[in-house]
């Protein structure tokens, strides 16, 4: 009866990340470290049976020229060197390539769709991916690891500049995965910004209706004093209030949502939109803010 094979994962997702291409090929680097391991022992499994029908074919090719030493080369046993001899030089080059292919197995493939729906797919190492990444204004992507077959153990990357990032590793191996898991989620959560918040739909509403609320107040107060409440002036006039607040409202929270990325690259030394967009509303605030209380001292020295 076959052993059961059990294989634990773990996910995780994140509203936000922000930081440098720097911090991004260091996330990649952490990924690539999890095999390095692996890389070996799995270099070893590949080339076992080649290595031996190599070293079978050495010995017969020892073999043959024996043979020939003694007996003298015929037709038939110089068709055989030639045979032997152009066996091993294609063992030689079939070692050559799955060495080459075994010890890329730990390299990471990139599945990157641009702006304009464009898909690319890439494999390298953490500083090649980077070099194309940092260049490509792209939508999504999905980096997996590794790009080759090492057995029974996966990491997947995924990152939406609308969304945010989210990792999953999984494994038949379950203390590989903890360790991988763990470690990956502390390099990604260095660059999780404290002001997550702002991205969130409710946040966005609260803050947006406090604002306008602050406007009808101004407005409010600035009423033509022929008009009442009960008149069909002050009607028509509330309406249009009504009407240019629930266009600045629905304006302002899609702006906000395509200004603020959920994942953001930002130049070396280079300051992330959200940490700009905050400084904005609380200018915005600040100055409705001082508006109504100018409007209040204004009439109470003028009443």
């Amino acid at each position: 009866m076959a052993a059961l094979l059990e294989t634990r994962t773990q996910t995780k997702a994140w509203s936000m990340w922000v930081g440098s291409s720097s911090d991004l090929q260091r996330l990649f680097r952490v990924v690539q470290k999890q095999y390095d391991s692996l890389i070996a022992p799995h270099v070893e499994e590949k080339l076992e049976q080649p290595r031996r029908m190599l070293e079978w074919a050495e010995a017969r090719r020892v073999r043959l020229r024996q043979e020939a030493t003694e007996d003298g080369i015929d037709s038939s046993l110089a068709s055989r060197i030639s045979e032997n001899d152009a066996e091993i030089k294609k063992l030689n080059d079939d070692i050559k390539e799955a060495e080459e292919a075994a010890l890329d197995a730990g390299s990471i493939e990139l599945s990157l769709t641009a702006m304009n729906g464009d898909r690319t797919t890439l494999r390298g190492t953490a500083s090649q991916l980077m070099e194309y990444i940092s260049g490509e204004r792209f939508k999504y992507f999905v980096a997996l690891a590794p790009s080759g077959d090492i057995r029974g153990r996966s990491i997947t990357i995924g990152v939406d500049r609308g969304a945010g990032i989210d990792l999953r590793v999984s494994s038949t191996d379950a203390q590989w995965c903890r360790a991988a898991f763990a470690e990956l989620e502390d390099e990604i959560s260095k660059h999780v910004p404290s002001w997550k918040f702002i991205r969130r739909q409710r946040v966005l509403w609260a803050f947006f209706a406090t604002l306008i609320s602050c406007v009808w107040l101004l407005a409010l107060s600035r009423m033509p004093s022929g008009l009442t409440f009960a008149s069909r002036d002050a009607l028509w006039w509330i309406a249009g209030l009504t009407l240019v607040s629930a266009t600045i409202m629905v304006l302002a929270l899609n702006w906000t949502r395509a200004y603020l990325p959920a994942f953001e690259l930002v130049p070396p030394n280079g300051r992330a939109r959200g940490i700009a967009l905050i400084r904005w509303f609380g200018t915005v605030a600040a100055t409705l803010v001082l508006g109504i209380i100018g409007s209040a001292l204004t009439d109470i020295v003028l009443g």
